[in-house]
């Protein structure tokens, strides 16, 4: 059992760092013997008997209690942590002296721990930085898209987990793990351009014939664009007047064609409540009027109602939820009305338009009586920007579930982003399913509606992200049902022998309870 001590400002974080870390803790209770106890500097000097006494701290007060300090760094600091990069948002420590090699700094190679004490029953270890403040920030603040790609929380996780190990502490864990699978993969659409008949002479049109005429071509010559693709394009362009006409398909109207793509797959397609609305900013005025969609609700409802009933799940792709609980539950239910048939499972998720957020976001939205948000995520680029791979409260809900989004098409592939080719994308892609089978958790993926059209055609890709997907032992399922098997964990009390896997009744893969063993109790020297 783990004794954490923690101010009443920080008790938010430290239970929900230990939903994400799920093992046996709670907070320190005097008179109670623990295993290990983690303090803040503020305790420094208090006694206990736990075999393992680990502080974090790195204000410059802290720094006094201690010796060979070398340097206080306030800010951006990157650690390595044997093979990995560990990004530090706060202050951080460094200690002069060779005292543990496991987490150093990355530009003078001293290192971030040290131990106070080491005795025969007690080892007491203090950690350069802040743990709480680092969490806080990853799961309010966000990292900024330099360090995207990196798991920073998981890896916070992982040190911690790696301490237990070295100083052989006896501990179980509920992985974030489906039983049976490596992880869980979470396919999801935005729903922008259901229709290009929707749109006449506009900028829409008109950046489509360009892409799709010229862009392409150049595309093409560098060897971005098979030939069929381009006559792909290039016949569409020829046969535009003939597809607004209706004398032709919809080139834009991709359900069912995602629908054979993934075939049995479930996903989520998140749809935008009324056209013709941009929205507003927090800070008063308009959002830009490119922000607006065209299509109607009632234009796409029967093929809403289709897709529900082969196991997919629609979702709000909201306007202005972000800002206020009375924005964000109209915009629920005209979504759910414009859907239709009561029979119908009930609106539940949300992600916003353009990926509009910020701090009072969560509290409307759970206000509301959303489930689940998927906007956290980048426009321009792939990664973790909650740095975790795991479902997480929102902080300062009381409900609402964080489903990060990880990777988004056109960030992987417009110029103005990362620009990638079809095989960059799919080697960045791969780095995300390698991080997902080795932490566990969830990849979200986020492929607009239109991306398997002309004049992007990225419906390749996707099919081959699929398939790596699949390969690497990834179960399938809908936002919704991601959400459900992590609440489901979040439930578990660890009671189980080590390897069990708990039963389940919901249609939901079970938990897999891991027993971790001190080294020495299993003819390991420590």
């Amino acid at each position: 059992m783990i004794g954490v001590s923690a101010k009443l400002s920080e008790q938010e974080i430290v239970r929900e760092f230990f939903e994400l870390f799920k093992t046996e803790w709670e907070f320190e209770r005097p008179g109670v013997d623990y295993e290990v106890i983690i303090r803040s500097a503020a305790d420094f000097g208090e006694r206990s008997n736990a075999r393992l006494v680990i502080f974090y701290g790195a204000d410059s007060c802290d720094a006094s209690l201690l010796r060979n300090v070398r340097t206080v760094c306030r800010g951006n600091r990157m650690l390595l942590f044997k093979k990995d990069r560990l990004p530090i948002y706060g202050s951080c420590l460094s200690f002069s002296g060779s005292f543990d090699n496991q987490l150093i700094d990355e530009v003078t190679r001293e290192s971030v721990t040290i131990p106070l004490t080491q005795r025969e029953h007690q080892t007491v270890l203090w950690i350069g930085y802040d743990l709480w403040h680092e969490i806080r920030y990853l799961l309010v603040e966000g990292q900024p898209e330099l360090y995207a790609g990196i798991p920073t929380l998981e890896l916070h996780i992982g040190f911690l987990r790696g301490l237990l190990h070295q100083y052989n502490v006896e501990f179980a864990e509920v992985p974030p793990v489906p039983a049976g699978y490596k992880f869980i993969a979470c396919l999801t659409h935005d729903v922008d351009h259901a229709s290009i008949r929707a749109h006449k002479l506009d900028r829409t049109i008109a950046g489509f014939i360009y892409r799709a005429a010229i862009q392409s071509f150049f595309h093409f010559c560098s060897g971005r664009k098979s030939l069929a693709d381009l006559l792909r394009n290039w016949t569409t362009v020829i046969s535009l007047p003939l597809i607004q006409l209706g004398l032709l398909p919809d080139i834009w109207s991709r359900f069912e064609k995602y629908a054979e793509i993934e075939k049995t797959l479930p996903s989520t397609f998140f749809v935008v409540p009324r056209a013709g609305d941009s929205g507003r900013l927090r800070e008063g005025g308009a959002a830009p009027k490119m922000r607006a969609v065209r299509y109607t609700q009632a234009k796409i409802s029967s093929q809403l109602r289709r897709l529900l009933r082969t196991g997919h799940e629609v979702a709000l792709h909201g306007i202005n939820a972000w800002l206020t609980s009375t924005e964000a539950n109209e915009e629920r239910v005209a979504l759910q009305n414009g859907i239709g048939e009561a029979d119908l499972p009930a609106i539940v998720g949300v992600r916003m338009h353009w990926l509009y957020y910020d701090r009072s976001a969560p509290k409307a939205l759970d206000q509301a009586g959303f489930h689940y948000d998927s906007t956290l995520g980048y426009n321009g680029t792939i990664g973790y920007r909650s740095g975790t791979c795991q479902v997480y409260k929102a902080i300062g809900a009381e409900r609402l579930k964080e489903l990060p989004l990880h990777v988004m098409d056109t960030a992987l592939l417009f110029p103005s982003h990362m620009n990638l080719t079809t095989a960059e994308a799919k080697a960045k892609i791969g780095t995300l399913i390698a991080n997902a089978v080795r932490f566990g958790g969830v990849l979200t993926i986020n492929w607009h509606d239109r991306s398997i059209a002309p004049e992007r055609l990225w419906h390749h890709l996707y099919t081959d992200i699929i398939a790596e997907l699949r390969n690497a032992g990834a179960w399938f399922a809908t936002a919704s049902q991601t959400v459900q098997w992590f609440e489901k964990r979040r439930a578990a009390k660890l009671r189980m022998s080590a390897g069990a896997t708990s039963g389940s009744t919901d249609n939901l893969p079970g938990l897999t309870i891991k027993n971790d063993l001190p080294l020495q109790s299993v003819g390991v020297a420590a």
